[in-house]
């Protein structure tokens, strides 16, 4: 019965040594990628804190046997954390054509009225004709609601957005996306850490703009998948629930 006491004793032991590692691995990952992805203008500096905190941090948990530099790293990665909080979102950036214009949205009881609807015209990825409209609906003509998922390649993450159907107006398409600046492309690391605003974008319909961005729709391998509609009506998609669009291209 010691024997297994014991054994029990020193397993759970090694079960919290082992959650210990991994929580101080984990804190000291995503503390030295904040510092990298943060706001300092010049990549040699974020490159440079970052390893240098890192390598400090890894130094102070499980090499130096002095408590203080264990808390030195513990306070650090505070300062890390709060510096992280501060850094805001701007209006005021040198935004790709794409994402220039926010929609606006006014809802005058059963009358929703909005602004900088995009209706693009594209050629290619990046040759296309800007074009906002404006629109208004009536929520009492909404029929249906569909929520799709676009794949830009196979796996657990997808983009989302929703498709209003109303019986007396096209589709409007609307979905939360990155806002980047010219010369951005979409990270989905950089994404995590306050690399890009979030932009609500609102399409015509989703004939026009099938993906939000048009340039996935036609540019940008990708898979939509009709995950749910709200209500019923007729499949937007030709009776099909799922539609693989195969051109290639790269998400930026």
């Amino acid at each position: 019965m010691s024997a297994l006491f014991g054994f029990l004793t020193r397993s759970f032991g090694w079960l919290i040594a082992i959650i210990g590692f991994l929580v101080r691995a984990l804190l000291i990952t995503w503390a030295t990628l904040a510092i990298y992805y943060s706001n300092l203008p010049w990549a040699w500096a974020r490159l440079g804190l970052a390893v240098a905190f890192a390598l400090f941090a890894i130094w102070s948990l499980w090499y130096s046997r002095r408590r203080s530099m264990s808390a030195a790293a513990a306070v650090l990665f505070l300062c890390v954390v709060g510096w992280w909080l501060t850094i805001a979102p701007s209006h005021h950036r040198n935004w790709r054509p794409e994402v220039a214009v926010m929609p606006r949205a006014t809802i005058d009881g059963d009358r929703v009225r909005l602004t900088g609807v995009r209706n693009f015209d594209y050629r290619s990825r990046n040759d296309f004709t800007v074009r906002h409209e404006e629109r208004e609906v009536r929520l009492s003509h909404l029929k249906s609601i569909d929520f799709y998922i676009s794949y830009f390649t196979e796996g657990p993450v997808g983009h989302t957005f929703l498709s209003f159907i109303f019986d007396d107006a096209p589709p409007l398409t609307i979905s939360i996306e990155t806002r980047p600046e010219v010369g951005e492309c979409f990270a989905p690391v950089a994404s995590l850490f306050k690399q890009f605003e979030l932009s609500a974008a609102s399409a015509t319909s989703w004939a026009c703009e099938l993906i939000i961005a048009a340039s996935r729709r036609i540019f940008i391998a990708s898979t939509l998948r009709l995950t749910m509609r709200a209500a019923s009506c007729s499949s937007i998609w030709n009776g099909s629930t799922s539609s693989p669009i195969t051109p290639s291209s790269t998400i930026c």
